[in-house]
């Protein structure tokens, strides 16, 4: 279960990830196998008497639970004093997850600094997460200064454990030539790992290097078949793309109706050259 916070540039994501249960703990046993079938209630129950008494993981899944209102109704303040608890006791996923808190007002007011703090405790103990937010607020130069080899550099360390919005920032760091030589067939390789977890803006890019020949050999079909995808996840500049490509009959049959169909959608999701279309 995951919540998904996005804002441009950077992606910011909020991992519920569910800890593993200690071994020969049968409590804890019995409330992961209650999460993983889908019975949060049960695990709740399971887990706050655990929480109760201090135990890391209890506090760190129930604040999770509390935080998304998944089998207890939502209480962002439960959420805020569960894992905060855990953080300070070294769980890596509360403190990305308590991070992600404080970077999005989240229950508590907005302060990048205490973001900061707990996306590098929790970064160096290999959290993705928290490598591929340090690696933003790198990028963003407001807490710290902007560094586009450092951002580089935790942005692979995620990327590298298969973490999809990481690889796609490794990706555009490559294609846009920040804090490494551009490489757009090193940008491409990463952006096709993230396209295939699905993540539009990816898709999207990698659609462009082959629509441009850059880093893949020129493929127009292959354009079109990764916007369309983009498209499909909602991203306007691909809906603009496929809408173009069909209208045209480039790189696909031409069909009028199904480019209008894409370039209407991007109009209505207010991307300027297809609003422009339909004035």
């Amino acid at each position: 279960m995951s919540l998904r916070v996005v804002t441009i540039p950077v992606v910011l994501l909020l991992c519920a990830m569910l800890a593993a249960a200690t071994a020969g703990a049968d409590a804890l046993d019995d409330a992961l196998r209650a999460a993983q079938r889908g019975d949060y209630e049960t695990a709740a129950k399971i887990w706050t008497p655990l929480a109760e008494k201090g135990d890391t993981e209890a506090l760190t899944n129930l604040g999770v639970l509390y935080l998304q209102g998944i089998g207890v109704k939502q209480d962002t303040g439960k959420a805020l004093r569960f894992l905060k608890r855990a953080a300070e006791q070294g769980s890596g996923e509360a403190q990305a997850n308590l991070a992600v808190m404080y970077r999005n007002a989240i229950g508590v007011k907005k302060d990048d600094k205490k973001a900061f703090k707990w996306f590098k405790m929790a970064a160096d103990q290999g959290n993705a997460l928290a490598q591929n937010n340090l690696g933003n607020m790198y990028i963003e130069g407001k807490v710290v200064a902007t560094d586009f080899g450092t951002a580089l550099a935790w942005y692979r360390a995620a990327a590298l454990q298969g973490f999809p919005e990481a690889q796609y920032n490794l990706g555009n760091m490559y294609m846009r030539g920040q804090g490494v030589p551009r490489d757009y067939a090193e940008a491409a390789n990463w952006l096709e790992r993230a396209a295939k977890q699905d993540v539009a803006a990816a898709q999207f890019s990698l659609g462009v290097l082959y629509y441009q020949g850059q880093g893949r050999s020129k493929d127009l079909a292959e354009a079109v078949r990764l916007w369309r995808a983009a498209a499909t996840n909602g991203d306007a500049r691909a809906q603009y793309n496929v809408g173009l490509m069909y209208y045209n009959g480039s790189g696909v049959p031409k069909d009028q109706a199904e480019g209008e169909k894409w370039l209407r959608r991007a109009a209505e999701q207010g991307h300027a050259d297809a609003l422009k279309l339909f004035e």
